[in-house]
This record gives C-alpha cells, sequence and structure tokens, in this order.
C-alpha cells in the first residue's frame, strides 16, 4: 500500500537542561518498513513499526534514539527523497542492486516498476527483457512516471516470448499423436509448456534471424497449407465449400437464380465439402472427406453470400464420409456454397515443415523445424505472456521508444472496471508488434460509479503498431443493460488522441467476425490525425456506435447525441478489404434508432 508519512523535528529542553532534538513519526498503515538517512547525522535502518498509528521518538545530543509520548511541536508532512532515476540492464543488471546508476542497474523492468514512483525515470538499456510489467504506482500531474529506452528507439525490446533454446526438446519416435500417412515421426520434435499457464495454443511460434528480426512466422497446422501469391488476396488459396448443411442441390454460376438457388443447403452451424478445387491454378488437393476426424479442431470461413463476415469456431462433430463439420456456435452471416475456409489447429493436418501443433490437454507443443534438426539449435521464439504492459488503474506514465512483441495477448492493455480510472497514459516513438491487439483500452462504467473513473486523456502518439492478430487500437466502453442509450450517464473513454502512428498488417488472424484494423466504441472527445492505416483484412479504422437518447429515430437536437466532437484529420487509409468484402478504409457505423448519428 501507498505510506503517507509525516515527519516532524523540533527543540525542546530535558530537566537537565540539555538539548534534544524530537523526531516524529505518523504512520499512517498497520505496518511499515521504514528506511532513512536523518539529517542531522543519524541512519535509522529498515527500522520494522509494526501496529502503530503515531510512534515519535527522542534524539538527545548523545544521538541515542528513545521513545516519548509527546507530539512534535511542529509538524509538517512529507515523504522519503523521491527515487528520481532508476537504470535496468537486462545484459549486467542485477534486482539485488538499488537501480540509482548504470553501474548498480536492476535486472528487470518488473523491478524498477515496483521501486518506481512519481517523479521517476526509468532508464531502459539495450536488451531483450522477456517480462510482463504491471506498474506499482501511478503518476501525478506534476510528477509523471517514465519508461525509457535508453538507447536508440527500439533497443529496448519487451518480449512476451520464451526462445526454444531454453526447452527440453524431444524427437518423436513413433506416430502417437495422429500424424498423416506419410510423416516420419522422427521429423517432429515435441517440448513441454505446462508450466506456463497457457489456457491454448501459443499465439506466435516464429524464427528470428541473427539481428532479431522476424524471418517467419511459423504457422499452426493447417488445411490448406499456408501461402500467399498475391499479396492482397489472403483468402487466394482457401478452399471453396460445396454447401452448409450438405451440397448445394444447383450451380449457382449457371443457374438461372444464382443468387438464391442454394438456400436450402445454407446454414450458419454446418459446412460441407467434398470436392477438391480446380482453381486457383496452385490450390492444394483436399476436402473435408480427405482429412482424418477434425473434431476440437478450428473452423476458419468467410460467409457465403457475400464474403463480408468471417468467423472462427470450434469444430463439434466431424462426419468425414459426408465432408461436413458441425461447429459450436453460429457464424456471421451463413456458410453455403463459395464459402472460403481453412481448417487448422488439429495433429493429422501437421503434413509441412515449419507447422506445429499444441496439444491443450498435456500442454506439449509439437513443431516440424524448417530445417532437419533440434529446434533448440534454432533462433525461434514461442509466445508465453499475455500482456506486455499492463496499465489497469494507472495514470500518467510514460513508455518512450520501447518495442513491445511476442504477446498472446496486448502489447499495452488498460482494462478497467467501475471502480478503477485511468488518466494521461502516452505510449510514444515506441513499437507494437505481434500480439493479439496493440493497445487494448475498456472502461467498464456503472451509474453509481464516481464520475471520475475513467480512461480520461491516453495517447498514441509516433509509433508503429503492426502485425496484431486482432487490431492495432480497441477502444470499447460498457455499461448497464448491455451498453443501452437509455441507461448511457457519461463517457467511460475520452479525450484519446491517436497522432501521426503507422498500423499495419492487421486483422488476418480475428478472433471474431469482422477483422476491423482497429474499433473505437461510443468515441467522445476523440482525435485521429496524421496516422497511416494499411494493409489490413477488413476495415481500416472503424467508428462503432453513437449514443443518443431520444424517442425519434431522427431529426434530432444536439443535446440528444451523448458522443461526438470526433476530429479524423490528415489520415492514409490503404490497401484495407484484402479478407472481405463490403468494406471500407475508415468506415463510420451505427444503426437506429439510438446509435447512428455522431
Amino acid at each position: 500500500p501507498h505510506i503517507q508519512l509525516e515527519v516532524g523535528t523540533g527543540v525542546a529542553s530535558t530537566e537537565s537542561g540539555a538539548k534534544s532534538k524530537r523526531i516524529g513519526f505518523r504512520i499512517l498503515h498497520d505496518a511499515v518498513t521504514l528506511g532513512a538517512v536523518l539529517a542531522f547525522g543519524v541512519t535509522l535502518s529498515w527500522l520494522s513499526l509494526w501496529a502503530v498509528n503515531v510512534a515519535s521518538y527522542n534524539l538527545n545530543t548523545t544521538g541515542n534514539v528513545m521513545p516519548t509520548n509527546m507530539l512534535p511541536n511542529a509538524s509538517v508532512a512529507s515523504q522519503a527523497a523521491a527515487v528520481t532515476d532508476l537504470w535496468v540492464d537486462a545484459i549486467n543488471g542485477n534486482d539485488g542492486d538499488d537501480g540509482l546508476s548504470p553501474a548498480t542497474a536492476l535486472r528487470t523492468i518488473q523491478k524498477a516498476a515496483d521501486m518506481a514512483e512519481p517523479g521517476t525515470k526509468v532508464h531502459i538499456l539495450p536488451g531483450v527483457y522477456r517480462e510482463s510489467v504491471r506498474p506499482t504506482s501511478s503518476g501525478t500531474a506534476g510528477g509523471r512516471i517514465f519508461y525509457l529506452a535508453e538507447g536508440e528507439p527500439g533497443t529496448a525490446i519487451i518480449r512476451g516470448s520464451e526462445p526454444a533454446s531454453s526447452l527440453m526438446w524431444t524427437q518423436l519416435v513413433a506416430n502417437t499423436i495422429g500424424l498423416p500417412p506419410g510423416v516420419n515421426p522422427t521429423d517432429i520434435y515435441y517440448a513441454d509448456l505446462s508450466s506456463w499457464g497457457l489456457d491454448g495454443p501459443p499465439r506466435f511460434v516464429a524464427e528470428l534471424d541473427g539481428s532479431g528480426e522476424i524471418v517467419d512466422r511459423l504457422p499452426l497446422t493447417r488445411e490448406p497449407d499456408w501461402q500467399i501469391v498475391t499479396p492482397w488476396k489472403h483468402h487466394e488459396f482457401w478452399w471453396a465449400a460445396d454447401g452448409g448443411s450438405d451440397g448445394a442441390g444447383c450451380d449457382p454460376p449457371t443457374d438461372p437464380d444464382p443468387q438464391n438457388c442454394d438456400i436450402p443447403s445454407r446454414s450458419t452451424t454446418q459446412l460441407t465439402d467434398r470436392t477438391d478445387d480446380v482453381e486457383p491454378p496452385g490450390v492444394e488437393p483436399g476436402n473435408l472427406s480427405t482429412l482424418g476426424n477434425l473434431t476440437g479442431a478450428t473452423l476458419v470461413a468467410l460467409d457465403t453470400v457475400q464474403g463480408h463476415w468471417g468467423c472462427r469456431p470450434t469444430i463439434v462433430a466431424h462426419d468425414v464420409p459426408a465432408g461436413r463439420v458441425t461447429v459450436d456456435q453460429p457464424c456471421g452471416g451463413v456458410l453455403g456454397w463459395g464459402s472460403k475456409y481453412y481448417v487448422e489447429g488439429a495433429p493429422y493436418l501437421l503434413d509441412s515443415p515449419g507447422e506445429w501443433w499444441y496439444d491443450v490437454d498435456s500442454g506439449h507443443i509439437f513443431l516440424w523445424p524448417r530445417r532437419a534438426g533440434n529446434p533448440a539449435a534454432l533462433n525461434i521464439e514461442i509466445s508465453r505472456w499475455n500482456h506486455g504492459f499492463n496499465l489497469e488503474n494507472r495514470s500518467y506514465i510514460t513508455l518512450d521508444g520501447l518495442t513491445i512483441e511476442f504477446f498472446n495477448g496486448s502489447a499495452v492493455t488498460i482494462s478497467n472496471g467501475p471502480t478503477a480510472k485511468s488518466y494521461h497514459d502516452t505510449v510514444r516513438d515506441t513499437t507494437l508488434r505481434f500480439a493479439n491487439y496493440g493497445a487494448y483500452l475498456h472502461q467498464a462504467v456503472r451509474s453509481d460509479s464516481p464520475a471520475e473513473n475513467m480512461i480520461d486523456g491516453f495517447t498514441l502518439e509516433d509509433s508503429e503498431i503492426g502485425h496484431m492478430d486482432t487490431q492495432a487500437i480497441l477502444l470499447r466502453q460498457w455499461w448497464e443493460n448491455n451498453a443501452a442509450a437509455d441507461s448511457f450517464t457519461r463517457s467511460g473513454i475520452q479525450n484519446t488522441t491517436i497522432l501521426r502512428n503507422e498500423m499495419h498488417h492487421l486483422g488476418f488472424r480475428g478472433d471474431y467476425g469482422k477483422a476491423n484494423g482497429s474499433e473505437l466504441y461510443f468515441a467522445h472527445r476523440l482525435r485521429f490525425e496524421g496516422n497511416h492505416v494499411h494493409d489490413v483484412a477488413h476495415n481500416g479504422v472503424q467508428f462503432v456506435r453513437s449514443v443518443i437518447q431520444s424517442p425519434q429515430a431522427y431529426d434530432f437536437e444536439p443535446y440528444e447525441i451523448k458522443t461526438g466532437e470526433i476530429l479524423i484529420k490528415d489520415n492514409i487509409f490503404e490497401r484495407s478489404c484484402q479478407l472481405s468484402t463490403d468494406c471500407s478504409g475508415l468506415k463510420i457505423w451505427g444503426a437506429p434508432p439510438d446509435t447512428h448519428v455522431f
């Protein structure tokens, strides 16, 4: 807990007439460990004071400290001298040192985050820091806490992964996991990740070069195998289905009613495919009747009507002879003839070098290296940690010049419940890459919680956010009755600045339906300026919903529109919609009667 310490000094006379200095400490928590050097030359070393409300001491001219019941005759509120600079060194640091100079640097950023207080600058020396950071304290308006890359931007790397060389790999000697015919089990190595506490497969398995740059992201087992020949056609070499609940009873391209003739076979939970594709040239042969049982694997598919909706459900049943799979939840739109799809995450699909599979039950990862040999000898990273910097309920913190990469969740997250708040956090000149989300901001709002509980003044500027599986930025606030307009009381996220950033390669492995590059829900007092958004699966940036409190669906009074004041200026949106149709570089969306006017 934070400690408020009142220190007072005064002068008094003893019965013998000797002068003495009196020091009083007012402890406002049950316990504190205090280390202080007093100005007049006496050191109190790490005194432990337990369950004390008021403790006073007399210091006589001989230097002896003794308790007294007298309060100081002059008391001033103070704190121990602030730590203004802390140093962290991934190579030569030691968390047992004081961190006050490069020569006595700490080893981990988290140790510095535990020690930092308002006004502290944490200097992060070049190196790779394998950790997830949760600052213990907030800064203040007059004393921000800075986490600074001490070298050139990008030289201080916070990495949420572990190297393959740190794991014990074992070569398979027999097909005990259900590999497809023709695969030599001895090509496969496995390692135990059960101690990592993962709730699913690691998001990233990637091979790096000697400088730490990505050579290749190794794909989770899938059919058809991963390939992109035409850069903007990420779905070009997916398979095309015969139908939904069964094969279509018509051939839509040649039928007189091409839009509707296959309606009887469409489904939201089933997909059928028994035919190898012949187009485009080079597509891998195969279909849902040629693979082993895929129960437990993942289906990734686009809807049949317009290719607008995507889904990523789990297969719960597979009728192999019929070439039909059933999934655990409805897909957006409908599945049917022409739905582009692939399947992933089953051992039967492990048929090519570079692929891997994760067994959730055992916590084992099985890898077929791109080059023959034990993965421990290769420069491979496997993502372990969930978040890079967790700023939940933290304020006045600046991240500057860092690289944050290989996290299963978010590179930077602020996920506040209704009792939390985060003010004026800033991410500047930072690279966020290879995570599920770049910046994930969520604020729960409750009508009876204090009005100041919000995310206010978040800034993301001069940064690069790339290779995010789902989104570069998610701003999402929620309140009672499933965010109904009539229940809205105030905006939970406001005064947001997104300025001069590059956001790219977003949404191609999104966790849900439409893989927008960024989604900004109920945006209020937001500035989106000077950004370059490119190479996105769906909409480049989507503003999602407003709040209107009116009995009408149109012709509102200005005061009835509760959210807005949005500036979108001098941005470039390009190469969006690479995985879907009916989308745009910039989309502003809502629905009548109460979320459609900004």
